[in-house]
């Protein structure tokens, strides 16, 4: 009888996303894209001295004796993908999922099986949309010798496999930022075992035809993915045989009735046995990739808010001095989720954090976020101190964990909103959701930053679907705000006058948007309006004037003082 031979080693799964839709809409087109694609894989497979052993249609797996090789392998063909898709025709784009591991595998032939093969095609699953997915292993052995930035997926269960496997995602960072060391990489701040853990049931079909039980699957993919980039929970695993170890179930349907759809979704508390959130979506279905795409970035934002805002209640009450590092930061959280106006709660919290552990990352660029809202109460300009401060203390988190999503996104609000350093803030948004592709404020951030150096259409666009996106997120007073200066930059006064309109009816007592609305209002024709603003910022501030107000930044000098003029001829006094 012969031995079975075995060996350790690195495997490398990738998959083509939404192949049979493709397939579907044109096999031609769609063969001569993965021929493409295939090219660009294997010459990189080959190139880092990688071996196929398994290749079905759509799908690779290779084996690398070394996991450094086979992360730079993924690393470079993802890279020429994306370079690839930007240069075809959007009919014509495919995305690929890679997940990667290290394991004990049976040598069968040329063929190789186990759970270190397993496990690597399980990751690939929990990859982006042109995403790399790591082992805990892969990471461990990488971690020294690459200069990448990775994000922390947590410890999770993944299907028929007895062990939880921890995860890393890889995150691209933009050449104008120095990149730490993947060990820089660090834990999401409340301990693994703490941490909601969320399953995904089946999504039932009414209606439809194969298409639409495509888009089904790729949704729940869609939506599973942008899951596990957050670190405010853990995604478990549900199967048929049922969900094991979740506290919230996310199900769903999808009704079809020729090209309309009708999409719900519900999460519902398990250990309580109610349903604690609920949305539908009436879509029609044309663009099935953007429709994924739209849907669960909308999905992803208000499940992280409102896991936020149930774990905040069960804090709530406790006292700040016995809670842990962790638990203060999900406690601040809750402050932040519930209202704009709770700064003054999250603070004390927030200190005591950065008191314990003022290297933690997150403390830092939340305490920043928080003093940063403080001031959308006031109308008059940051002092420079408290500007110098502010800006270093974002920058601070952001050097502690390159990695975290959050960090970057305060220190793209500081650039952008205290320097104006558009173009820096930009570049950090894009890192932020380089990490975390769902992550709705970076897209806000993003939208932003583009109106200001050019990009309006794009930008404006990128701003409406984060601010439609999620009707609950805190920072969408802010986002508002920006959507009305850029109408402004794009001379829409009316378009702008209404979305003032509708800010200051949402939030009254931010007063910096009183100058906002005054300037817009006097250009839209609305003079009346702009005076009144100017009236009562004035009558609430008297030494308010156009020396030591909060002006808004712009990047075009003419912008800037055309919004000034506004200000002037709407009474706002000289110094």
């Amino acid at each position: 009888m012969s031995k079975v031979q075995r060996k350790l080693t690195t495997i490398l799964a990738a998959d083509a996303v939404g192949f049979s839709k493709l397939m579907g809409n044109d096999e031609g087109a769609t063969l001569e894209a993965l021929k493409s694609c295939r090219a660009i894989i294997d010459g990189s497979i080959d190139e880092h001295n990688g071996r196929i052993f398994g290749s079905a249609g759509d799908s690779v797996i290779a084996d690398f004796s070394s996991p450094v090789q086979a992360v730079l392998c993924a690393k470079e063909f993802q890279s020429v993908l994306a370079d690839r898709n930007r240069q075809v025709d959007k009919n014509h784009h495919m995305c690929f999922r890679v997940g990667i591991n290290i394991g004990d595998v049976v040598i069968d032939g040329d063929n190789l099986f186990g759970d270190g093969v397993n496990v690597a095609a399980r990751l690939e699953g929990m990859a982006g949309h042109g995403g790399i997915c790591v082992s805990g292993k892969v990471y461990d052995e990488v971690r020294r010798k690459l200069e990448l930035l990775f994000l922390d997926g947590g410890s999770q269960r993944l299907k028929n496999i007895d062990d939880p496997v921890k995860v890393y995602h890889l995150g691209e960072v933009d050449e104008r930022i120095q990149a730490a060391p993947a060990r820089r990489a660090r834990a999401p701040a409340q301990p693994a075992d703490k941490k909601p853990r969320i399953a995904i049931g089946a999504f039932k079909i009414v209606g439809g035809d194969e298409e639409t039980k495509v888009l089904a699957e790729g949704l729940r993919d869609v939506i599973l993915g942008g899951l596990a980039r957050q670190t405010a929970l853990i995604v478990a695993v549900s199967d048929e045989q049922g969900v094991a170890e979740a506290d919230f179930l996310l199900d769903g349907g999808i009704r079809a009735a020729g090209n309309k759809l009708r999409l719900t979704f519900n999460l519902k508390d398990l250990a309580k046995g109610a349903q604690v959130w609920s949305e539908r979506y009436d879509r029609t279905a044309e663009d099935v990739f953007d429709l994924e795409d739209e849907i669960s970035q909308s999905i992803v934002s208000e499940l992280r808010i409102r896991l936020k805002a149930l774990e905040f209640e069960k804090l709530e009450n406790t006292d700040n001095e016995d809670l842990s590092v962790p638990e203060l930061l999900s406690k601040a959280a809750g402050y932040f989720v519930r209202s704009y106006d709770n700064s003054d709660a999250a603070a004390p919290i927030l200190a005591i954090a950065i008191e314990r552990m003022p290297d933690n990352s997150m403390a830092q660029a939340m305490m920043a976020v928080c003093r940063y809202w403080e001031q959308e109460f006031s109308p008059f300009a940051f002092t420079p101190e408290a500007r110098r401060e502010l800006v270093a203390q974002a920058r601070l988190a952001a050097s502690l964990a390159q990695s975290s999503y959050f960090a970057h996104l305060a220190v793209a609000i500081t650039e952008q909103d205290l320097l104006g350093n558009f173009r820096d803030a930009l570049m950090h948004a894009e890192t932020a959701l380089s990490v975390n592709p769902s992550f709705t404020q970076a897209h806000a951030m993003a939208g932003i930053a583009k109106c200001h150096i050019g990009d309006r259409e794009d930008g404006i666009a990128q701003l409406r679907r984060a601010i439609d996106a999620n009707k609950d997120d805190p920072h969408r007073f802010r986002h508002l705000r920006e959507l009305a200066v850029a109408h402004f930059l794009n001379g829409e006064n009316e378009e702008a006058a209404d979305t003032v309109r509708r800010l200051i009816q949402q939030a009254p007592d931010l007063c910096r948007n009183g100058l906002v609305s005054a300037s817009i209002y006097w250009h839209a024709g609305a003079k009346a309006q702009a005076q009144a603003c100017i009236t009562e910022l004035v009558q609430r501030h008297p030494t308010l004037n156009t020396a030591n107000i909060r002006m808004t930044q712009f990047a075009d000098q003419e912008a800037a003082e055309r919004f000034m003029s506004g200000l002037k001829s709407a009474g706002l006094p000289g110094p």
